[in-house]
């Protein structure tokens, strides 16, 4: 009797030992390796960073506050964002501001979110909460709401965008639009896929 106590006991002791350790194993923090993998290689205040491809100047990013991350190649901007965009033969072609972005160095693509304005030097504007510069395809590419206006107050509402860097070359879906005198959608120089409304 006493001894199957005694076995009783040890089976107790051992279980309550496991119950203790997996409770500390539980709370004792985030594995090291995690919070390492957390911290940013590199941290930047007030900069820029310029992209060149074949030489030519192509963009230069400045930003409020930035933090790189060697394994995903991409710098995180949470403190605003502007961008200046360039053409091949270095001319500037557009600025572009919003409140976040990220550049990822691998493929040299752009994104950028919240109160994202597009400004070309040729006088339209661009509106939209998210934005991305494909470097493969040379784009500004939206794939959600956008509205553009241009300096003779034209304004063209859409659910999605493409274009080239300076816009003078664009797609926009579902275009709707209004101007005093109707709209007239070719004045932007788009290429939409349907055709938009009279102005109201």
């Amino acid at each position: 009797m006493h001894r199957r106590i005694s076995v009783l006991f040890l089976i107790f002791l051992i279980w309550t030992a496991c119950q203790r350790e997996e409770t500390v194993r539980h709370h004792a923090g985030p594995d090291p390796a995690e919070v390492k993998s957390d911290v940013p290689d590199r941290e930047g205040w007030d900069a820029m960073i310029r992209i060149s491809t074949g030489g030519k100047l192509q963009a230069v990013i400045r930003y409020g506050h930035m933090v790189y991350y060697e394994r995903k190649k991409t710098n995180f901007f949470d403190q605003g964002v502007q961008i200046d965009m360039f053409d091949k033969k270095g001319s500037h072609t557009t600025k572009l501001t919003a409140d976040r972005g990220e550049y990822n160095e691998s493929t040299q693509d752009i994104r950028v979110l919240d109160h994202v304005v597009v400004v070309s030097d040729t006088g339209l504007t661009l509106y939209t909460p998210v934005l991305k510069w494909d470097q493969a395809l040379e784009k500004i590419i939206s794939d959600t709401s956008v509205m553009i206006t241009s300096v003779e107050r034209d304004t063209v509402y859409g659910t999605s965008f493409e274009s080239n860097a300076d816009l003078t070359h664009y797609i926009i879906k579902n275009p709707k639009g209004s101007r005093e005198e109707g709209v007239n959608l070719e004045v932007l120089g788009q290429k939409s896929e349907s055709s938009g409304p009279e102005g109201n």
